[in-house]
């Protein structure tokens, strides 16, 4: 068995916990642009007006969190 004693519930469980604490860590705002994103599926633009910055803000900060929250996964050796 790949995952070893651990079953494939468990290991997405424990990922549904890390990614809830990365969220709780982020600001309001970083949090909410996270979900309106990869939750809502809102487009760049939508987010970008909601927020009153331009659309290479928000593409900036989405990569910049995206990159944090593989690196915490990957620390956690879940990737």
């Amino acid at each position: 068995d790949v995952l070893g004693s651990r079953g494939l519930g468990d290991v997405y469980k424990r990922q549904i916990k890390i990614i809830e604490n990365f969220l709780r860590k982020l600001s309001d705002s970083d949090r909410d642009i996270f979900i309106r994103r990869y939750w809502y599926l809102d487009s760049i633009k939508d987010i970008a007006k909601r927020h009153g910055v331009s659309q290479g803000c928000i593409k900036t900060n989405l990569c910049r969190n995206r990159k944090k929250l593989y690196r915490i996964l990957k620390r956690e050796v879940l990737i």
